[in-house]
C-alpha cells in the first residue's frame, strides 16, 4: 500500500495534473478525494496514465478553421501560450487595467468571482471556431466562431 500511495502521489504532483484546483493542496489532503480515486484508476490499469498524459491539450480539426479544448482559451493568446490549468479549467476571463485578460475556473455568476469576470465565449471572435466542453452550467452555447 506504501508504494501505491507513492506512486499515486507522484501522480498528482506531475507537471499533468497541475491544472486542477488541487494544484497547491499538500498531497495527504487529497487522500480520499475524487482526484486521488481517479489516479488510483489511471494507474490501476497498465499503461492507462501514460496514455491520458499523453494526450494533446488541444486538437486541431482537419481541414482547418476550428479547434477543441476541454474548457476554453484566453481571446487574444494563442493557444501555445496558454497552460494547461487554462485550457482545462477556465470557465470566464477578468481584465486587468493593461487590458490582458486572465483565465478563472470560477463561473462568472458565483458568488467568489471578482468584479468584471465575465465568460471567455462573450469576447471570443476568432479566427478559429472553438468548440468546447467544461461549462454545461451555462446551456448549449452555439456562435458564429463557437459551440460549447
Amino acid at each position: 500500500a506504501g508504494a501505491e500511495s507513492s506512486r499515486i502521489a507522484s501522480l498528482l504532483e506531475s507537471e499533468h495534473w497541475r491544472g486542477t484546483r488541487f494544484e497547491s493542496a499538500p498531497i495527504e489532503s487529497l487522500r480520499g478525494s475524487e482526484h486521488w480515486g481517479l489516479a488510483e484508476g489511471l494507474l490501476a490499469e497498465e499503461g492507462l496514465w501514460e496514455y491520458v498524459a499523453g494526450m494533446k491539450l488541444y486538437q486541431h480539426v482537419e481541414g482547418g478553421g476550428a479547434v477543441v479544448v476541454h474548457a476554453g482559451v484566453i481571446p487574444g493568446t494563442p493557444l501555445s501560450d496558454m497552460t494547461p490549468r487554462d485550457i482545462t479549467t477556465m470557465r470566464s476571463v477578468s481584465q486587468s487595467e493593461d487590458g490582458s485578460l486572465t483565465a478563472s475556473a470560477l463561473n462568472h455568476r458565483s458568488p467568489a468571482a471578482e468584479g468584471g469576470m465575465r465568460p471567455w465565449t462573450d469576447l471570443w471572435i476568432g479566427p478559429e471556431t472553438v468548440i468546447y466542453g467544461h461549462d454545461a452550467s451555462t446551456g448549449l452555447n452555439i456562435g458564429p466562431r463557437l459551440g460549447g
